[in-house]
This record gives structure tokens, C-alpha cells and sequence, in this order.
């Protein structure tokens, strides 16, 4: 469904007589909700890309602001690599991005100090806190697009015209968003039974959600085997 569809059919469900508008901001709120959800909950790179920034002399904070625009911010950072020494290259002389290993600051047994000037370069390691993502070692030297780092991204909120293919959530599960839209309403509306009813019935719902998406089986596309001489 589309997000115009999505919004007449929490309408018609409800019998409300809210604003197009009200609605859309609670169809938002649901989209933020499973995304998030769906994200943390499965190990698969939806809406997924890379961004780079330049490496700064010293510094091993980077916020996130810097790689990847407000618009497609950063919900869940999957990887990140950096390049700390361009002498070293590959035969074709690409540069040699090392893989950092993301860690929590709270297990860290050293100091920071520690880790932002005697760390390895040879295995670098991030934290994500807040809006930033911290390099250890500090790289020693300014140069332009050495951090690579691949993010899932948050979906952009929806607008009345958007479209079912631009939801990105898959159109099997936007009953769960009408759901969850619903919720809201009956919150609005002071209607406190229907409220909770709905709720626990979008929580469970929820979790059908990741399950499907965690345990799902990959199968092989047996329309491309050459059936016709199979031994």
C-alpha cells in the first residue's frame, strides 16, 4: 500500500475524522518503530550504503553528521575501515584499508590514551557513542576519504504521496503499520480499552516481524537449473 492508502484505511477502521496530516505523523512513529526494530533484530543490511570522510591529524572522534547527511542518517553502523598509511598498497596500487573491530567503551581495559596514541594500526578498532563514531589509534595525518564506514540507514519520514516501493518496509507488513496507526488513534480518541487491546495485539505482531526475518532460509532460485537433464 501506498502511504495515502495506509492513512484511509486507519480512516475507515477507526471511524475518525483526524486530519490526513494527524495520521501521517503517527504512521511515522510506526515506521520508526518497526524499522528500528527490524534493524536490531536481524542481521541482514537493509537500506545499507557507504559513506567516507577525511581523517583528521590527532583526532579520533567523527560524527556521523560529517558522513552521512540528516536526511539519510544512521540507524546501525555495520563497518568500519581505515587507511592510516599510504605507502602501503596493493599490487595494483590501491590502498590498504584496515578493518576496525567495534567495541564498547565500557569493556576497554586501558585508559583512552591508551588506545587513542599506542594502539595498533594494524588493528584498529571504533566506538559508536551518541552521534559520532570514535578511531583508535588517532590517525597522524589529515587526508581526504581514509574512513570508510558502511551504516544502515533510517528511512525518510513518509509524506501523503509517497509511495508503496518508498515505504522500504515490504508491503506484507504495512497491515501491522495500519495496526499500530490505530493505536494512536484510539489513544486520541480516549477510547483506553480498544487502546490497549490494539497495543498488545501490534507487540505481538511485531515479534511475528523479526522472526520471520531472523529465521528465514535463503533457497536456491530452481527456475535457473536446467531441469531438463538433471542426472
Amino acid at each position: 500500500m501506498d502511504v495515502s492508502k495506509i492513512i484511509s484505511m486507519v480512516q475507515d477502521l477507526t471511524w475518525t475524522t483526524l486530519s490526513q496530516d494527524i495520521i501521517l505523523n503517527y504512521v511515522n512513529m510506526v515506521k520508526n518503530d518497526i524499522w528500528t526494530t527490524i534493524i536490531t533484530a536481524t542481521d541482514e543490511w537493509y537500506n545499507w550504503t557507504f559513506w567516507t570522510t577525511d581523517t583528521v591529524k590527532g583526532q579520533i572522534e567523527y560524527r556521523l553528521s560529517s558522513i552521512a547527511s540528516w536526511d539519510d542518517w544512521t540507524l546501525k553502523l555495520k563497518w568500519v575501515s581505515v587507511c592510516y598509511d599510504d605507502t602501503k598498497k596493493y599490487p595494483n596500487w590501491q590502498l590498504i584499508y584496515k578493518k576496525a573491530k567495534e567495541q564498547s567503551m565500557w569493556n576497554l581495559k586501558e585508559d583512552m590514551n591508551y588506545y587513542e596514541n599506542y594502539w595498533d594500526y594494524e588493528n584498529p578498532i571504533f566506538i559508536v557513542q551518541d552521534n559520532s563514531v570514535f578511531i583508535y589509534p588517532a590517525p597522524d595525518k589529515i587526508v581526504t576519504d581514509w574512513i570508510k564506514v558502511l551504516g544502515i540507514r533510517n528511512i525518510p519520514d513518509y509524506t501523503l504521496t509517497t509511495t508503496e516501493k518508498d515505504t522500504m518496509i515490504r508491503p506484507q507488513y504495512h497491515q501491522y503499520i495500519v495496526q499500530w496507526a490505530i493505536t494512536y488513534v484510539y489513544k486520541r480518541m480516549r477510547l483506553y480499552n480498544e487502546y490497549q487491546i490494539e497495543k498488545a495485539e501490534y507487540e505481538k505482531n511485531k515479534q511475528v516481524i523479526t522472526e520471520k526475518l531472523s529465521e528465514r532460509t535463503t533457497w536456491p532460485f530452481y527456475a535457473s537449473y536446467d531441469t531438463e537433464n538433471v542426472n
